[in-house]
């Protein structure tokens, strides 16, 4: 959980670069002596965050409201203890040196609903690629783009998983 939070927070100053920040959280990151190791490369990141808020004002994620009111939560819910057996819910993508934020979690959460609907029959990478690089109205490439744009594509025309645009 501590890795997952810190992983939130990196995500969160990458937005606005500051680099005293940017080694205190590096510095927290690998004290937690996680599989990975933390380090700063000295660039400005602010170009990574690419989601276009003037295409999220025109494609909006719809909203489920439930009748029913839920009183108690769960003190945790982690999906992987919940579903084991995707083995996407276990990994990070690296999107490298793109502003496709956008695309890679519209996809990354595809693939994961893909298993978790599927019981872990079906265990795919949906590509972030060729979201990318073929769904013109959903963004800018690696200049900003739209997740609920992703996922509309999705729906309408599909997207590949794994090979050439894995």
């Amino acid at each position: 959980m501590k890795a997952i939070i810190a992983l939130f927070l990196i995500g969160l100053s990458l937005c606005e670069y500051d680099v005293k920040r940017h080694k205190k959280i590096v510095e927290y990151v690998n004290k937690l002596k996680t599989t990975w190791t933390a380090e700063l490369s000295g660039k400005d990141y602010k170009h990574l965050c690419g989601v276009d808020w003037e295409l999220k004002k025109k494609f909006k994620a719809p909203v489920k409201t439930f009748k029913k009111k839920i009183r108690d939560f769960p003190e945790e819910f982690d999906l992987r203890k919940e579903y084991p057996y995707c083995e996407t819910l276990f990994e990070i993508r690296d999107q490298s040196n793109c502003g496709a934020c956008w695309a890679f979690s519209a996809v990354e959460a595809m693939s994961d609903r893909i298993c978790i609907k599927s019981e872990g029959k079906l265990q795919t990478r949906v590509s972030a690629q060729y979201v990318v690089s073929c769904c013109t109205w959903c963004g800018d490439g690696c200049d900003g783009g739209n997740d609920a744009a992703a996922f509309n594509w999705w729906v309408q025309y599909g997207i590949p998983s794994g090979g050439l645009y894995g």
